[in-house]
């Protein structure tokens, strides 16, 4: 295994070598800086023996630096220099004095004190992209926030996301990154880049433009329509909304702004969902998770989809827009995914409703709204919105300037949890509720049908991720009760109409939730189907009242009522006797308990406030008993101190704990003859306890070998054994507690402390480490390890890394051992993905300083 291991590091390590100059910081500041400096617009903090420039890229730019940038971007060093300025501040030296003054001057920046510009300050990311943008046209303050500037450049794709406020360090380096960008920027309200406006002002020259290839941005670029098509139309995606029921959902369009999933379309498109997925130009589909902002007014909603690594649309701002200009639309019309049609401007600044809004002629239609109205040069100018009625040639686009306005700084998360799904039925069957309504999805266009049955498919990227509990909890307030009880054996029944919950993956891979569902032939009763209490105890259904079956015996011992019925007699009147008595119990306000599988049968338990009901099958005396217990209350409700969602046995019983034992949770063991001195029935007194807690009966566990018996339950995070277990022939009440959270602990790897540890951080040992230099390291997972303690370990882990700063590069998928993507924050580079090794499965996490 190890040498095997060592092969494929190899192959990674090759890949860290030969990061593009696109994704590796050093090689991209480098490229920028020196592009700049041939420019005349970047200069260097002093020469190198053999006359090149030191740009001194790892250091913070200061203030004056920065200034200095400003002026130089804005085209006004020659008139900066050549100026006499009076300003306040004594901490400004000679070199940056014309630069400072001419800002300071024309309103562009201020000092720090009265008297103080603060020179030698460093900047933020954010104050440095305020200076580039104000080089651009944009006003802090009304396109922008200077403390959230990465909002506009973001937006205007300047930057990627790269330099918001978990930037921890901005230098020299990410300055020339940044103003390099800013040259192929349009300036506000105009189709001229900026290194065209600072071509025309001559502050650099046509020669130095040209021997830097950088002609093309001298003046707009004209594209085909298949350019245009080829350029846009992968960011730009079908969406289908829904409502909360089977038929109700509505289709639109939209587009990325950012690579992390963050998106435009209407608000009209998204108003009422109850859940939402998109369909991009791959064929792929992905949930939409939630909503950042929308504008009701304007008709706009930021949506927030599932993933990353998303294709972008660049959007102009310009206010040269002319009617008569060539247009394109692009959008899913009546659900026709990426269609593209062309037409031009009718009327610019078309007053509706209080707002103006882009006219054009470029055929849309329904669904259509949220798409991309598209100018000649493959900029985004509009978001399609709405248009006359039943004229395909009238239409209007809402402008993209007013995306700014939105908020990004965090989304809401649609409302598809089960608490406020429509409890409907399903159209074949009114006994059971409408999974679809319930999570706001449709049916996938998989449904078998046969006689009495169908099976309903619905895709479980589009679900959250307790549906499936959440359904069958859901099944059980509809009056349904349980028949598997094996973990994942989810099998419901309720008068002739049984409902299976069960998990598929289709011959593409893409996984399902099924939910099967059978109607019985209506059986013919011949027993009476008396709804009768017991005389002894009235608030308890009579089950040989009910089946038409006499009671063997009927007696009394203790505080228990015992009822024995013929099993052979019962089952003749109807075999599912169980799961009808259990619904009728059910119907009477009983709740299940706890179920406990054993050699002679099977017990269910029912608990209704202080009263248990035991129904106990004895298939080899062909015997039914119904025992009807009073339980004690506890003395309080006390929960564990390391638990607080899970009531404490011996505080609450007042029982003294013999011992306790930790991996992954807790054992609690307590005497059972002890226990029985202070509480009759004590396990089942708990048992009741864990259901007022809300804890749900999943199965039941024998060990024979070991002497364990008992049930095990589920609430959240947490999974419950309770049951006895005789230790050196002594009986023990035991409580074992396994919590699945994992560790969560956010520290940096050894090696590299800026890299989150995904070991420490799910609580995983690490499989195998390779440092192959003093700069590169590379750790190996088991998956399987991962994913017993999450199936979302990679989400998860994608969502730290990007939280500690790390912003995506590209993907890998060279071969089929190694895949993966990579990350790039800083002057580290991270590889993150999976690997197969002699047929086992690994997660990768690679680390080049």
């Amino acid at each position: 295994m190890k040498k095997r291991i060592v092969s494929f590091l190899l192959v990674f390590v090759v890949l860290l070598s030969f990061i593009p100059a696109s994704a590796a910081y050093g090689n991209s500041a480098n490229n920028s800086a020196e592009t700049l400096y041939r420019l005349g617009l970047f200069k260097g903090t002093g020469s190198n023996p053999d006359g090149t420039p030191i740009f001194d890229l790892d250091r913070t730019p200061t203030r004056a630096e920065a200034v200095v940038m400003l002026v130089r971007l804005l085209g006004k060093e020659n008139e900066a220099r050549a100026g006499s300025w009076n300003t306040p501040f004594h901490d400004v030296e000679g070199w940056a004095e014309p630069y400072v003054g001419y800002a300071y001057q024309s309103g562009l920046t201020e000092g720090t004190g009265d008297s103080t510009f603060g020179s030698n300050e460093g900047v933020t990311a954010s104050q440095y992209l305020t200076f580039v943008l104000r080089a651009l046209g944009y006003t802090s303050g009304a396109d922008f926030q200077w403390d959230s500037a990465w909002t506009l450049s973001d937006a205007i794709g300047l930057t990627d996301g790269s330099y918001n406020d978990q930037k921890t360090k901005f230098t020299r380096g990410d300055a020339a990154v940044i103003s390099f960008g800013a040259l192929s920027r349009r300036l506000k309200g105009s189709a001229t880049t900026l290194l065209a406006a600072l071509n025309e002002c001559g502050a650099v020259k046509p020669d130095a433009v040209k021997a830097t290839g950088l002609t093309s941005l001298l003046s707009p670029i004209e594209l085909s329509a298949e350019e245009v098509y080829e350029k846009c139309s992968p960011a730009i995606f079908y969406i289908e909304v829904h409502y909360g029921s089977d038929s109700s959902y509505s289709t639109g369009s939209g587009f990325f702004i950012d690579g992390s999933g963050m998106a435009v379309t209407n608000f009209h498109v998204i108003e009422g969902a109850k859940s939402a997925f998109i369909k991009t130009a791959d064929g792929k589909e992905h949930k939409v998770l939630g909503v950042y902002d929308y504008d009701t007014e304007k008709d706009l909603a930021l949506i927030k989809v599932e993933g990353e690594g998303f294709p972008t649309v660049e959007l102009s701002y310009s206010d040269s827009l002319k009617v008569g200009s060539q247009v394109y639309a692009i959008g899913s019309p009546e659900g026709l995914e990426n269609t593209m049609s062309k037409g031009m401007v009718s009327y610019l600044n078309r007053t509706l409703y209080g707002h103006d809004y882009i006219q054009s002629d470029a055929p849309v239609a329904h669904g259509s709204s949220g798409g991309a109205l598209i100018d000649r040069f493959g900029f985004v100018i509009g978001v399609t919105t709405a248009g006359i009625e039943n004229d395909n040639y009238i239409n209007f686009s809402v402008p993209v300037k007013y995306i700014n306005s939105l908020s990004r700084s965090s989304y809401t998360l649609f409302s598809n949890n089960a608490t406020s799904g429509k409890q409907t039925p399903f159209s074949f069957s009114a006994e059971v509720p409408s999974f679809g309504n319930y999570f706001g999805v449709r049916d996938s266009d998989i449904v078998e049908k046969a006689e009495n049955r169908r099976f309903y498919y619905y895709k479980t990227s589009l679900l959250p991720s307790d549906a499936v509990s959440s359904y069958c909890a859901l099944l059980e307030r509809f009056g349904f009760t349980r028949m598997g009880f094996s973990a994942g054996d989810n099998k419901y029944e309720k008068d002739g109409v049984s409902v299976t919950v069960a998990t598929s993956t289709g011959s593409s891979g893409t996984k399902y939730v099924v939910i099967d569902i059978t109607v019985s032939e209506a059986a013919e009763k011949t027993y009476p189907a008396l709804e009768a209490g017991y005389a002894e105890n009235t608030a308890v259904p009579d089950l040989g009242a009910y089946f038409g079956v006499k009671a063997k015996s009927t007696t009394l011992k203790g505080d228990c009522l015992l009822y024995e019925y013929k099993l052979s007699a019962l089952s003749a009147a109807d075999p599912r006797l169980d799961v009808i008595y259990g619904s009728l119990l059910k119907k009477w306000g009983f709740t299940f308990s706890q179920y406990l599988k054993k050699d002679e049968g099977t017990e269910y338990y029912f608990v209704k406030d202080l009263t248990e009901i035991r129904i106990s099958l004895n298939i080899k005396t062909d015997t039914v008993s119904i025992m009807i217990y009073r339980l004690q209350a506890p003395a309080s409700e006390i929960a564990y101190s390391s638990f607080a969602e899970i009531p404490d046995f011996g505080k609450c019983f007042g029982v003294s704990l013999r011992s306790s034992s930790a991996s992954d949770g807790a054992v609690y063991y307590y005497s059972m003859s002890a226990a029985s001195a202070k509480v009759s029935r004590p396990l089942s007194a708990y048992c009741r306890l864990l259901v007022k807690w809300g804890f749900r009966c999943t199965d039941s566990y024998t060990n024979t070998s070991e002497n364990v018996i008992g049930s095990n339950y589920e609430k959240g995070y947490y999974t419950l054994f309770v049951g006895t277990k005789v230790i050196d022939g002594e009986e023990f009440i035991t409580v074992g507690i396994y919590d699945s959270r994992y560790p969560k602990e956010e520290t940096g790897y050894s090696f590299c402390s800026s890299v989150p540890d995904f070991g420490a951080y799910f609580g995983i040992d690490t499989f195998y480490q390779y440092t192959p230099s003093s700069g590169s390291a590379a750790y190996y997972y088991k998956k399987a390890d991962a994913v017993a303690v999450t199936s979302d370990a990679m989400s998860d882990y994608y969502a730290l890394i990007r939280k500690w700063g790390f912003t995506y590069a590209y993907a890998y998928n060279g071969d089929s051992e190694l895949s993966g993507s990579y990350y790039t924050k800083g002057g580290v580079t991270m590889f993150v993905g999976q690997a197969t090794a002699s047929g086992e499965e690994f997660i990768v996490i690679g680390i080049k300083k």
